[in-house]
């Protein structure tokens, strides 16, 4: 049965996980695309989205071309690794350390042209890069379809699909948030991002322990 999924079906898997996504990513997808201030950005969640898409897509077109390793890396302790380097981050962020933390000439410099001082527009991109290696159970299901579609273009297509179907509903809770969060004042958005950190936190530590059949419910 999962070899036979194509673009539409995954597009389809993706609208009906995107539930899932919501809640073992969306507080995530929120901290990281909210600035030093508190305050959300919209267009650092459209990077964020966009870039996530594209590493999918990567993903897809690698394990349509090479099968299986793909599917073997994710499910081994690469994406441990990437999974606890963000734990770090967040502790930073729930810590309030991440304030003090000064970019490198090159990150001000992405920073300066993405017109986002502090860098919320590198950290979404960067974690949109690297949400494909955050384990993931219906993430490794359809990565799987790819790796037996056959080609890598068949690959690649199923995992833009499948990405693409997780964006409304994420990017809704992202817009929401963003909204109840002008309405708040500065002391109170702190709060609220270093709550989210922590949460993410705990997520994280979650899906880098549990046993990847467990991330699919």
């Amino acid at each position: 049965m999962i070899a036979a999924i194509g673009p539409v079906a995954a597009l389809v898997a993706g609208l009906v996980t995107s539930l899932h996504c919501a809640g073992m990513c969306g507080p995530l997808a929120c901290a990281a695309c909210v600035r030093k201030n508190g305050s959300g950005s919209l267009a650092a969640a459209a990077a964020y989205h966009a870039f996530r898409i594209i590493s999918y897509g990567i993903v897809g077109l690698l394990a349509g071309l090479i099968g299986r390793v793909v599917s073997d890396v994710l499910l081994g302790g690469t994406t441990r690794w990437v999974t606890w380097a963000f734990v770090v981050f967040f502790v930073l962020v729930a810590t309030g350390l991440d304030k003090r933390m000064r970019f490198p000439p090159a990150g001000k410099w992405m920073a300066g042209c993405l017109g986002a001082s502090d860098g919320v527009f590198v950290r979404a991109a960067l974690l949109g890069t690297l949400t494909p290696f955050i384990p993931c159970g219906p993430l490794y299901l359809v990565v799987a379809a790819a790796a037996l579609s056959g080609s890598a273009l068949s690959g690649a297509a199923v995992l833009l699909a499948f990405a693409a179907g997780t964006v409304p509903l994420m990017f809704a809770l992202q817009s929401q948030y963003f909204r109840m969060g002008s309405r708040w004042s500065p002391a109170t958005l702190d709060i609220v991002r270093r709550a989210l950190a922590l949460v993410s936190i705990v997520l994280l530590v979650y899906r880098s322990t549990a046993d990847p059949s467990l991330l699919c419910q």
